[in-house]
C-alpha cells in the first residue's frame, strides 16, 4: 500500500484488511474483479484508493442519487475533483458540467445505470475522454440480479453501455457486493468479463446482528402495534422500516403520518419525493434529529450510517439476498443491533402477486410495442424520452424488444436540435443547412431531408457544443433513436419475451417462497441466510 496515498486521503484508516488488500492487489495486476464483503466492510475503500493509485478517472455506476450524493460529497471533502449527475440539478446545468469533463481532470463520475443507457450527450463525452478512464466500479452489483429484469433494466445494459464506449478493450472492472447468490455470481462473472476472479471474506455474516422473525402478526395494524413496542424499548436508538409500498394506508407515507400524529419524530423516503427532501431526510437521520424512518428499499442500500441501530421489515422481503442486505443497515460500527421481520399470511400472499405483476404480460408487451413502435410515416425510425414518456414496464419492453431484435437502437440523444443557439460565426455550413430545415430543427427530420445519419447529426452538435460554438438555450428533450425492425409482434415473439421472463419470475417466486417456508417451518433466520447464500 501507498503511505502517501493513506496518510493523504485515508488518515481515518489505521489498518487496511487483508481482503481491502488482496481486492486493490487485484485490480492494480490488471484484473476484472468481484468483492463479495458484509456491508460495512470497507468495500468504498477498495474502488477510491484504486483510482487514486491508478491516477485515472473511475467511473462509480451507483444506484440510488443519495448514496451517490454522499460519496461525493465525502471524496470532494478530501480534496478529490468528483462530478455526480444529482436529478434536481437542471439539464442544462448537466450539459454544462458534462462539457466541462473533457477538458478537465476529475477522479470521480458517479452515474446511475439508467444515465448510463439512455444518456446520450454523457456517451459522446467519454468517448471523448477514454483514455483517461482508469476503472469502471459497479456497486451493490447484486441489483443487476435483483432489479434488472423488471424494476431497472438499465443494470442489465451496462455491458452495452461499455461496448458503445470502449468497444472490446475496456477498462478495469470492479464489481461490489455484499450479498449474492451462486447463481448470480455465475451471471456478473460472465457479462463482465471477471472469470472467477471472485475475492471474499472468510464470512459474509455479521455476527452483531440479532435476526428475529415475529410471526404472531394477523394484520397491518399489528404490525403497527409491534413498531411501537419496538421504538419503546429502544428509545433513543435510530430505527429503520421497510416498506415495500408507497401508497395507501400503510405505505410510507401514510405511515410516517400515523406516528407523527403521536408526536412520535419520524420521516418517509421513497422514490415519489423530491431529492431535497431525500437529501434532508438521509442528513437528519445521520445527525440523529430523526430517529425513525420508513422507507422502500430505495434507501439505505450502501448508505454509511454506522449507528443504525434497528432495521423492522413491515413486509417479508422477495429474496434471502434482499433480506440479508437490507438488515445489513444495521449495526454498522459493529456494535450490537436488531432486526425484526414481520410475517402475516395475507399479506405474504399480496407480496407473492405483486412479484408475478412486477413483469410483462401479453397484454402489457402488446401495450408496450404499439408505443414504442410508433414513429412518422415513411422511416423505421423511431425514438422515445425513456424517462418521461415510458412507465416501468415499458423500460423494461424496450430492453427486451432490444434483446429480441424487434428494436436495434442507433443513438441516445436529443430530439429537436433547437435547445443549442449558435455562438460562434466560425462554424461550418452542416450546422447552416439543418437550421433552413425546420424550425425545431427535429432530428428525424433533419436525417431525412439530408440523408446524414443520426449519429452524424449530433456528433456534430455535441462537438460544436463541446468546442463551445453552441450554447443551451433551454433543456434538451432526450431521447433514445432505434430502428423498428418489426410493424406488428408475432406470437412467437411475443413467448419468446414471455419465455425468456418466465424463468426468472419463477426464480423470484421460489426465492420469495423460500423465505416464507422457512418463516412458517421456523428456521432460525441465520441458518436461512446460510442456505440461501451457499455460505
Amino acid at each position: 500500500m501507498d503511505k502517501k496515498i493513506l496518510e493523504k486521503y485515508f488518515p481515518e484508516i489505521q489498518d487496511v484488511r487483508d481482503y481491502q488488500q488482496n481486492a486493490i492487489t487485484s485490480i492494480l495486476n490488471g484484473k476484472n474483479t468481484l468483492c463479495l464483503m458484509p456491508t460495512g466492510s470497507g468495500k468504498s475503500f477498495i474502488y477510491q484508493y484504486s483510482g487514486i493509485f491508478l491516477n485515472k478517472t473511475t467511473i462509480v455506476i451507483s444506484p440510488l442519487i443519495a448514496l451517490m450524493k454522499q460519496q461525493s460529497e465525502r471524496l470532494a471533502s478530501k480534496g478529490l475533483k468528483c462530478f455526480s449527475f444529482l436529478e434536481s440539478n437542471s439539464s442544462i446545468k448537466q450539459y454544462n458540467e458534462m462539457k466541462s469533463l473533457y477538458n478537465s481532470e476529475v477522479n470521480f463520475i458517479f452515474i446511475s445505470p439508467e444515465r448510463a443507457a439512455f444518456e446520450g450527450y454523457l456517451e459522446f463525452i467519454l468517448k471523448k475522454m477514454k483514455d483517461k478512464i482508469g476503472l469502471i466500479v459497479i456497486d451493490e452489483a447484486h441489483c443487476i440480479s435483483q432489479w434488472g429484469d423488471s424494476f431497472r433494466p438499465a443494470y442489465k445494459m451496462i455491458p452495452i453501455f461499455l461496448e458503445r464506449i470502449f468497444l472490446s478493450d475496456w477498462p478495469k472492472i470492479l464489481c461490489l457486493t455484499a450479498t449474492l447468490n451462486p447463481k448470480d455470481q455465475n451471471e456478473i462473472c460472465v457479462d463482465f468479463k471477471i472469470g472467477n476472479n471472485i475475492i471474499k471474506t472468510q464470512s459474509l455474516l455479521r455476527t452483531n446482528i440479532d435476526l428475529k422473525f415475529l410471526t404472531n402478526i394477523n394484520n397491518d395494524e399489528d404490525k403497527v402495534k409491534q413498531i411501537k413496542e419496538i421504538i419503546n424499548r429502544f428509545p433513543h436508538e435510530k430505527v429503520l422500516v421497510y416498506v415495500y409500498r408507497k401508497k395507501g394506508e400503510f405505505g410510507t407515507k401514510e405511515l410516517a403520518e400515523k406516528f407523527k400524529a403521536e408526536n412520535i419524530q419520524c420521516d418517509y423516503f421513497d422514490a415519489d419525493i423530491s431529492d431535497d427532501h431525500k437529501s434532508k431526510v438521509l442528513l437528519n437521520f445521520e445527525n440523529g434529529n430523526t430517529k425513525l424512518v420508513f422507507a422502500t428499499n430505495a434507501f439505505g442500500m450502501g448508505i454509511d450510517i454506522p449507528d443504525i441501530r434497528v432495521i423492522i421489515h413491515f413486509h417479508t422481503p422477495e429474496s434471502v439476498e434482499q433480506y440479508y442486505q437490507e438488515a445489513g443497515r444495521s449495526g454498522r460500527d459493529g456494535k450490537d443491533s436488531y432486526a425484526f421481520l414481520f410475517y402475516s399470511k395475507k399479506s405474504s400472499s399480496i407480496r407473492k402477486r405483486m412479484i408475478s405483476e412486477s413483469f410483462l404480460s401479453q397484454e402489457k408487451i402488446m401495450e408496450a410495442f404499439l408505443k414504442i413502435s410508433h414513429r412518422p410515416r415513411n422511416t423505421n425510425i423511431g425514438c422515445v424520452n425513456v424517462w418521461e414518456e415510458l412507465n416501468d414496464l415499458e423500460k423494461t419492453a424496450l430492453y427486451y424488444f432490444s434483446k429480441v431484435g424487434v428494436i436495434s437502437i442507433i443513438e441516445k440523444g436529443v430530439r429537436f436540435l433547437n435547445c443549442f443557439q449558435q455562438l460562434s460565426h466560425d462554424i461550418d455550413g452542416n450546422y447552416q443547412k439543418y437550421k433552413t430545415i425546420s424550425a425545431n430543427m427535429n432530428v428525424l427530420l433533419v436525417k431525412h431531408k439530408t440523408n446524414d445519419t443520426i449519429e452524424d447529426i449530433h456528433k456534430e452538435f455535441f462537438t460544436l457544443f463541446t468546442e463551445g460554438k453552441l450554447k443551451l438555450i433551454k433543456a434538451p428533450n432526450k431521447v433514445v433513436f432505434y430502428n423498428v425492425n418489426r410493424d406488428e409482434l408475432s406470437q412467437e415473439i411475443i413467448e419468446e419475451i414471455l419465455n425468456l421472463q418466465q424463468e426468472i419470475k419463477e426464480y423470484k417466486i421460489q426465492s420469495y417462497e423460500k423465505i416464507v417456508n422457512a418463516i412458517e417451518n421456523n428456521i432460525a433466520p441465520i441458518n436461512l441466510i446460510k442456505d440461501g447464500l451457499g455460505l
